[in-house]
């Protein structure tokens, strides 16, 4: 071999080695400096944007109005403590919760409100402190009153019930209705159920919803069972 060829052996390796590094210095460069550039710049995602660091942090929580409930009760189905940041959808999410714990008590017309209220005081990271505000107006429980069904010829009552997953004198949540059509559809011996087939009456005197439901039997239901 002569010494040009070892000469032009050796030019290669150097030139291999040196584009690797270069491609590894690239690489390196992207990862710890460009993208995360364009991603603050919102250019790496157009129209992403990067979510705030929460200006606010809860001091106390104050709650009022409540007797179906337990003050320590609330707050564990708030979700909520002192100490805790307070970003812009929490108050949204703490009225949510509370009602929706209301809602499965009978409370149906139970109002949640919460408000802010700056202490004028701010956290060693310099977050406002603020106290939180929950207001409670719980009003009648309602329970579940009479129940009809109409249309069940061939299916007994109590088939009915079982399938809904309703019973008279439990609590009356207007957010079961779905799931009592959804119980019916699933039994399988009707044409198909929509919300529209189950009628409440409320009893404003007796706090009481009186339900009932209008079904229609399968055409192939009543032909085997001749």
């Amino acid at each position: 071999m002569t010494d040009a060829t070892i000469s032009a052996i050796w030019s290669e390796r150097i030139r291999v080695r040196m584009s690797a590094k270069s491609a590894r210095g690239r690489n390196m460069l992207s990862k710890f400096f460009i993208y995360p550039a364009m991603f603050t710049l919102g250019l790496l995602l157009p129209g992403a944007k990067l979510s705030e660091e929460p200006k606010q942090q809860i001091r106390e929580i104050t709650v009022e109005g409540t007797y179906a409930l337990t003050t320590k009760n609330v707050l564990a189905i708030a979700g909520v403590k002192p100490k805790q940041d307070l970003r812009p959808e929490t108050i949204e999410s703490i009225e949510g919760r509370i009602k929706s714990a209301y809602l499965e008590r009978g409370f149906i017309k139970a109002d949640i409100s919460v408000r802010k209220e700056s202490t004028g005081q701010h956290t060693a990271r310099k977050k406002e402190s603020v106290t939180l505000h929950i207001t409670i107006h719980e009003g009648p429980r309602y329970f579940v009153g009479r129940i009809e069904v109409m249309g069940n010829e061939q299916t007994n009552h109590g088939v009915v019930m079982r399938a809904a997953g309703l019973r008279p004198g439990e609590p009356y949540n207007p957010n079961r209705i779905a799931k009592w059509v959804e119980g019916l559809n699933r039994l399988g011996r009707f044409e198909l159920v929509k919300r529209e087939n189950i009628v409440v009456e409320l009893d404003e005197a007796e706090h009481e919803a009186d339900v009932l439901f209008h079904l229609k039997e399968k055409p192939e239901l009543k032909i085997r069972l001749r």
